[in-house]
């Protein structure tokens, strides 16, 4: 019997690009059992109307849980013995992409994320930012990596916590990373995929601005104090507040990014609580592996 799938989408004032991803959802040819499970983050736009006219489980948060938040409460919902995340703005392309997935995760009882690989419609080239190496170089193929990005991935179901593997408190940002972080540290494999590809039709003015700078200013040094070493720490924060600052300058956003920086000293306390450093010997693999590592 071929193991159930769960799909999970995550939407806010999106109806017309969640239509569409639940459109190409509902095409996917796949032997198994299915399910498709959409989150709404509070939308005021009839998004919930739409999703639920359609026949797809929806899951009303009734407010703006971030992302983290969002797909912890939609994990927390699935049955499917693999969850598949796909962004909103982000469809497979073509229909025979979840029995690749499925394929591929079968094969490595230890392969806890399966990250696909994820293209801009227009042009058919890899989305820099979806590639997850600290280079940015692409592998052919399906090769093991020491983190996962978010747009479009499968998580399977018996290796992550059962109430959801994301760290709610990051909202947006960083919360693949710090879930990373936490399955190399049990022993546990990631995997980015070039077989099974994700189209993301991405909309910039649909995130609030200085959504990116505010976020990774605060979030990216606290994932570092959660998980690695003190000179990692201190490389992480300066280079991205650093990045940030260039970032923010030419955007007219310095004060968002000041505002991020606050926020992660002012959190730092809180996450010095909970920090759990990489073993050296994991330490080494995410260097190998081209992680966010630098020292």
């Amino acid at each position: 019997m071929k193991p159930m799938v769960s799909y999970v989408v995550i939407t806010y004032n999106r109806a017309a690009a969640v239509a569409r991803c639940l459109t190409e959802l509902r095409a996917q040819r796949y032997a198994g059992a299915r399910e498709i499970i959409v989150v709404d983050n509070g939308s005021t736009d009839g998004t919930v109307a739409a999703v639920a006219a359609a026949g797809v489980q929806v899951i009303e948060a009734g407010r703006n849980l971030g992302v983290p938040g969002a797909r912890n409460l939609g994990f927390r919902r699935a049955r499917g013995d693999y969850v598949v995340f796909m962004d909103d703005d982000a469809e497979f392309s073509d229909a025979s992409a979840t029995t690749r997935a499925v394929a591929i995760l079968e094969r490595d009882p230890l392969l806890a994320v399966l990250n696909f690989a994820v293209v801009t419609p227009s042009t058919g080239a890899l989305e820099r930012a979806a590639i997850p190496r600290a280079d940015k170089r692409a592998r052919p193929g399906t090769v093991e990596t020491a983190y996962f990005c978010g747009c479009a991935f499968a998580l399977r179901r018996r290796l992550v916590p059962a109430d959801g593997p994301f760290w709610d408190e990051l909202f947006y940002a960083c919360e693949e990373l710090d879930c990373s972080y936490a399955l190399i540290a049990r022993g546990l494999r990631i995997f980015s995929t070039a077989d099974v590809t994700a189209l993301h039709w991405k909309d910039p003015g649909a995130r609030p601005p200085a959504q990116f700078i505010y976020f990774n200013a605060r979030n990216r040094p606290l994932v570092a104090l959660k998980w690695l070493p003190p000179l990692a720490v201190l490389t992480t924060a300066v280079s991205w507040w650093g990045y940030l600052a260039v970032l923010a300058a030419r955007r007219g956003q310095l004060r968002f990014l000041w505002r991020g920086i606050r926020d992660a000293l002012g959190l730092a306390p809180s996450v010095l609580a909970r920090r759990t450093p990489l073993a050296g010997v994991d330490r080494r693999k995410v260097r190998a592996l081209a992680g966010r590592l630098w020292c």
